[in-house]
């Protein structure tokens, strides 16, 4: 009886992690398969089962989900009560740049990232130099 416990225990932190995902997902304005994507899946079918509870995470694969909506993993595992500790005004910028970024082509998605490289390589070098 306890290993049937621990399972539904188990069951109702993956559908309470899958929800928070899917709330940051959706607040982000991202579809399942562009979180897929961004987080490195193949198929948006992943992103569903686990924001139906159905998939376990391992801390890697939670780690990237994290990563691709701008948060922590502990946020979506519901130690943290606030998406993100970035500022209100970045938050917004970060959601303006993934609505420009789905109006592209995929051609014009890759200008755009090789651009914000060259852009964070500048930065860093400037810094650098500083």
């Amino acid at each position: 009886m306890k290993q049937e416990t621990l399972i539904e225990k188990n069951k109702a932190d993956l559908e309470r992690i899958g929800e928070r995902i899917r709330n940051r997902r959706k607040e982000l304005g991202l579809t399942q398969t562009e979180l897929a994507i961004a987080a490195g899946y193949a198929h948006a079918s992943s992103i569903q089962k686990i924001e139906a509870g159905y998939r376990n995470l391992p801390t890697a694969q939670l780690e990237a989900i994290a990563n691709a909506l701008f948060t922590s993993s502990s946020y979506l595992c519901g130690n943290e009560s606030f998406p993100t500790n970035i500022g209100e005004e970045d938050a917004r910028c970060q959601q303006e740049l993934m609505q420009v970024y789905r109006l592209l082509d995929s051609n014009e998605r890759k200008l755009l990232v090789d651009m914000a490289k060259a852009i964070y390589k500048n930065s860093t070098a400037r810094t650098r130099e500083e």
